[in-house]
């Protein structure tokens, strides 16, 4: 009896496992592209924030920041499609608002409320949070079930 135990909890981690990880060299890339998601977007929301930017300039990389926290969930999605596993949908899907959020949290530690939905202000983590791991689940699913219906 003791066999068959420990066979069925080695069976229960392999499974875990291939649910988190996926294939070890799609997560490693997935959680390598949400890094450079996170430094952009932190290194974009600074540049925006700075004023060394001229006025005409911002909304450019307004877009450009729009456009990476928008990435990230569908980035999710290919991941999943991949084998990059729940970790690597959920890095990606966090990497572009980590990083706006951790910007106003390091720079405006005393800001005022965080309007939903805003990334600056005090209670952006906490609104971002449940939304982020919300949009990794649903890109891990979307795209697992892409490679199901894809790949026979």
């Amino acid at each position: 009896m003791v066999g068959s135990e420990r066979a069925m909890a080695d069976l229960r981690t392999r499974a875990l496992a291939t649910v988190l990880v996926g294939e070890r060299s799609a997560a490693v890339g997935a959680i390598t592209v949400a890094a450079g998601l996170f430094g952009a977007a932190t290194g974009l929301q600074a540049l925006a924030a700075s004023g060394a930017v001229p006025a005409v300039a911002v909304t450019p990389v307004t877009a450009v920041l729009a456009t990476t926290t928008v990435a990230g969930p569908v980035l999710a999605i290919g991941a999943a499609y991949r084998r990059g596993g729940l970790a690597g949908s959920l890095s990606l899907a966090a990497a572009p608002v980590a990083g706006r959020v951790a910007y106003f949290a390091l720079f405006t530690p005393n800001a005022v409320v965080a309007l939903p939905g805003s990334f600056e202000g005090s209670g952006a983590a906490t609104f971002w949070a449940p939304v982020v791991l919300a949009l990794g689940v649903v890109g891990f699913t979307v795209g697992a079930a892409a490679r199901r219906l894809l790949d026979g």
